[in-house]
């Protein structure tokens, strides 16, 4: 995880600290009395002195944004190991106050000389914390990047929706919208209650009146040089079947290739037995 190597570095290198004022109660003095508190709260006990100080703290919100931004990254990471090492680090930065304050002061944030190594971390604590990703990555922000951070299976399953629809529409086939009762055909049931659909990433229709769907599954795998899956094959033949109705069972499976290549999965016809005259 990128941000989890950034937050370590910004650890090895030190954490940012600068003066924040402190109310104290002490024998000893340490800054400078605060005489309203000594006199309401003190009673003239010499011995408990009210004051006011100064103190370098890591309190800033450059480093809260890493707090905030790691603790979010260990609700979503995948990998046990991953979530331990999130969380722990997270908890070697201080914690994060008020949510809508940082995000504002993360974005209006000044970089200078004693803070500049901290802006790879917050690139990364940005699109953590923002939850930025493929449905808004055509939004004009009015910001520049040279690089972009895509979850390319749901971009490749945008791609494959729309080509799908742009290639079906001059056939009269139409995009089956998601949720849609036809979309939800199959569905799986169990002992614990709990049912769920298992819809395909495209599933068009052909027609007003028909029964039958061609369901379409998108895959972000380089298929270019190797056979299917076989666990790809079986998906393939649940929608066949499931979407099949009267119409014959037909599936189809798109992934990214440099030149144009398909492969056809279809049950071997038997050959009529013959018979002996006898």
């Amino acid at each position: 995880m990128p941000l989890l190597a950034e937050c370590r570095k910004l650890l090895l290198s030190g954490l940012r600290r600068e003066y924040v004022r402190r109310d104290l109660v002490d024998t000893t003095l340490r800054g400078r009395i605060d005489p309203v508190a000594q006199a309401t709260r003190g009673y003239g006990q010499l011995d408990r002195l009210h004051m006011r100080t100064f103190r370098r703290e890591p309190e800033t919100w450059e480093n809260q944004a890493c707090s905030a931004a790691l603790t979010a990254a260990a609700t979503i990471a995948r990998t046990p190991g991953l979530v331990h090492a999130a969380a722990e680090t997270a908890g070697l930065f201080p914690a994060p106050g008020n949510r809508a304050a940082l995000l504002t002061a993360l974005e209006r944030g000044v970089y200078h000389r004693l803070n500049q190594h901290y802006r790879p971390a917050h690139a990364w604590a940005r699109v953590i914390l923002h939850g930025d990703g493929v449905s808004d990555v055509l939004l004009d922000s009015g910001h520049r990047a040279h690089t972009v951070l895509l979850r390319m299976n749901d971009l490749w399953e945008q791609v494959v929706r729309r080509a799908a629809a742009q290639a079906a529409a001059p056939l009269g086939g139409t995009l089956v919208q998601k949720g849609a009762g036809a979309a939800s055909a199959i569905r799986s049931t169990g002992d614990l209650g709990q049912d769920s659909s298992y819809p395909p990433d495209c599933l068009l229709r052909f027609g007003t009146h028909t029964t039958g769907y061609l369901p379409v599954d998108a895959k972000y795998k380089r298929y270019e040089h190797r056979r299917v899956d076989a666990s790809d094959i079986h998906q393939l033949l649940t929608y066949a079947a499931g979407y099949a109705g009267d119409h014959p069972a037909v599936s189809v499976i798109v992934h990214p290739v440099q030149r144009g290549a398909h492969d056809v999965l279809q049950r071997p016809q038997r050959e009529p037995q013959r018979r002996r005259a006898s």
